[in-house]
């Protein structure tokens, strides 16, 4: 038995009606109104189309039904969405309902989100352009390390091309200096110097106390005054170092105080005469080879004691604890002219004290003058002294061994009142303090 076709097209394709009213309106457009012969077909037609009726009634509950199933399970889905939206949003608080508010807290967030990504993204460009900045500052101090390490490297080596250099000297000097005998370094240290007449000595003499005067900084013109007035009293001076025998033994040898003799002296203990006496060139930035040499003497015993005179200056001022300034030179001054009889240091005391202040003056007057005459009384002949083999003693020791008077502190009475005054006053205090307690 045959299958319908018009049947089979309503069971594939029930909802397709539009398209097949569409067609069946064609139809019956074409039918005829008139003549026997046509309405055979026409009947045909009106049968398809009362079944076709009958078949889309009856599906037409089956299909409404079905939609409804797919909307609520399409709303249940978005519901459940929205849900899970409400409680992403806000977990602290309980999932609401209002589609709406959802819609707008959903919307709150994402701006934020995106005002978020586009501060971390601004941000994040800064850090790259820091980042860029950094690198080519790195590689600038880099290249900064490297030249200072190439100029320390070239520092190091001039450094130790120099340091060779000087020891190849002073050891060149050394050795000349023990093969020379002393004659030869007699005759040397005289051809060194300018022999004068009397008239010229006399206009050297007084022409370099005007200049030490006016500029007492000038060393060679004190030098020069000492030279040409100084010759009697460099005499007697000889005379007492050839009667001791500590002298006669520096006549002997003749010590120099230079660098090459007397930087040992650096590496001794901290208490020592020596280590006193290299602590005092360096807080000072002085130098022994600083002297200036002796021009004007006859004989080479007389300008070796000139020599020697002006390198043991330094010794004095450690032995006696006196300062480089003025007054400390000046007082020193005083105690040389004792030990030596030099004319020129009683002119230095002269020109010192005319330039002092009043109250400079005073001080001088009042406290260093008076020690500086009893220091120098007291003290033994230290033109006969071979300070170079007290080094390695204690600078109390030598001080004793010297007959020497340090110098005392000018304002010692002022502190010991003021110390009496702290005391006393720490005593009231702590016996104040018991009584407050209780």
């Amino acid at each position: 038995m045959g299958t319908d076709p018009i049947d089979d097209f309503w069971i594939d394709g029930g909802d397709s009606d539009g398209e097949l009213q569409y067609a069946l309106g064609g139809f019956r457009d074409m039918v005829p109104t008139s003549g026997m012969g046509n309405e055979e077909p026409y009947r045909d037609f009106r049968s398809l189309e009362q079944n076709s009726s009958r078949k889309r009634a009856r599906n037409e509950p089956h299909t409404s039904k079905s939609k409804a199933c797919r909307e609520k399970i399409r709303r249940d889905r978005l519901n459940e969405r929205f849900h899970e939206l409400s409680s992403v949003l806000d977990p602290n608080r309980p999932p609401r309902a209002d589609k709406a508010s959802i819609l707008g807290d959903a919307t709150r967030v994402l701006m934020q989100l995106r005002a978020e990504a586009q501060e971390l993204k601004e941000s994040n460009e800064k850090l790259h352009e820091a980042i860029k900045d950094l690198k080519v500052e790195k590689n600038e101090l880099r290249e900064e390390k490297m030249k200072l390490k190439a100029d320390k490297e070239k520092l190091e080596q001039q450094i130790k091309r120099r340091t060779m250099l000087v020891v190849e000297r002073t050891s060149l000097l050394i050795n000349l200096n023990s093969i020379i005998p002393s004659e030869v370094k007699f005759k040397i240290m005289e051809g060194a110097r300018i022999p004068l007449k009397g008239w010229q000595q006399a206009a050297v003499a007084l022409g370099s106390a005007l200049g030490a005067l006016m500029d007492p900084r000038r060393a060679d013109l004190i030098a020069a005054l000492g030279e040409t007035t100084g010759k009697p009293a460099f005499q007697r001076v000889l005379e007492r170092m050839r009667n001791s025998s500590e002298g006669r033994e520096v006549l002997l040898e003749r010590p120099r105080v230079i660098s090459a003799k007397v930087s040992h002296a650096w590496d001794l203990p901290e208490s020592t005469f020596g280590s006193a006496y290299a602590r005092f060139m360096g807080t000072r930035n002085f130098s022994p080879d600083d002297r200036p040499p002796v021009r004007f003497m006859d004989t080479d015993e007389l300008a070796y004691v000139a020599t020697r005179a002006r390198e043991v200056h330094d010794f004095w001022h450690v032995l006696f604890g006196l300062p480089t300034n003025l007054i400390g030179e000046s007082a020193l001054k005083v105690i040389e002219f004792e030990q030596m009889f030099l004319p020129m240091c009683a002119l230095s005391v002269v020109g010192g004290s005319a330039r002092f202040s009043e109250r400079q003056r005073a001080l001088f007057f009042r406290h260093y003058f008076p020690w500086a005459i009893r220091a120098g009384m007291a003290a033994a002949d230290l033109m006969c002294v071979y300070y170079e083999k007290h080094f390695h003693e204690d600078l109390e020791d030598v001080r004793k061994k010297c007959g020497i008077i340090p110098c005392p502190c000018p304002y010692r009475k002022k502190l010991n009142s003021y110390l009496v005054i702290f005391h006393w006053c720490s005593r009231k205090i702590s016996l104040a303090s018991p009584l407050e307690k209780q």
